[in-house]
């Protein structure tokens, strides 16, 4: 995620629908590859770009009408990782989406 990137999207009368745009397809990619049989290690390192990227473009975010159904989507998948890490017995990507839950919810 480029550091000019945020900026863009602040400054732009149509950042905070573009942010959303590209968030929404984030969780949905994402939480179809933590459903399906997809690697462990693709998952873990999938975990920390969807909280990355809500972080980064946070004050976007929040002007857009609906900030709080995007938390939620976030949210939901940051629990699918932790259930998968769970189901697996692999708490790498349990605790990885635990960290990931409590670096948000001490920014929010």
């Amino acid at each position: 995620l480029g550091p000019r990137i945020p900026l863009l999207l602040e400054a732009s009368v149509q950042g905070p629908y573009w942010a959303r745009l590209v968030l929404e397809k984030l969780v949905t990619m994402l939480t179809s590859s933590v459903k399906n049989p997809t690697s462990a290690l693709v998952v873990r390192d999938s975990a920390p770009l969807v909280s990355k990227f809500f972080l980064q473009n946070l004050h976007t975010l929040q002007r857009q009408e609906h900030f709080g159904q995007l938390w939620l989507m976030v949210l939901r998948l940051i629990v699918l990782f932790a259930k998968r890490g769970h189901d697996e017995r692999n708490n790498d990507l349990a605790e990885l989406a635990l960290e990931e839950l409590k670096l948000l919810l001490r920014v929010l």
